[in-house]
């Protein structure tokens, strides 16, 4: 599945960044733990919940996984749902070519939509 990621950000001109807030994103929708919030963290502490730089890389990374959902959310439908099936699909999925040309439409929208929210 990486593979055919990677094409495509490389068909896409692209930084390899973005195909590292894709990853994020892709792991915060499938629930994993990207900045949990206030489950796992205390309210009203002086040091914010902040204790060590992992917790500092962890909201950061929730930050990124959220401003990558901002701009796929401003796709077009079919290019929503290409860039969900190359991120989020199974590794055994079939993707036609058409499928690849929407994610390398969509990835520059989406490095835009990461730089106005200032994760570039």
């Amino acid at each position: 599945m990486r593979a055919l990621q990677d094409k495509a950000l490389i068909a896409a001109d692209v930084p390899p960044e973005v195909g590292t807030s894709l990853d994020k994103w892709a792991d915060w929708m499938r629930g994993g733990n990207i900045g949990r919030g206030y489950p796992s963290k205390s309210c009203g502490v002086e040091s914010g919940g902040i204790h060590t730089s992992d917790d500092i890389h962890e909201q950061n990374d929730s930050y990124a996984a959220r401003a990558c959902d901002g701009a796929i959310k401003s796709l077009k439908k079919s290019q929503e749902l290409a860039i969900w099936s190359y991120w989020i699909g199974s590794s055994h999925d079939h993707h036609p070519a058409g499928l690849h040309a929407l994610v390398v439409e969509a990835l520059p929208i989406i490095h835009r939509g990461l730089i106005l929210r200032g994760c570039m």
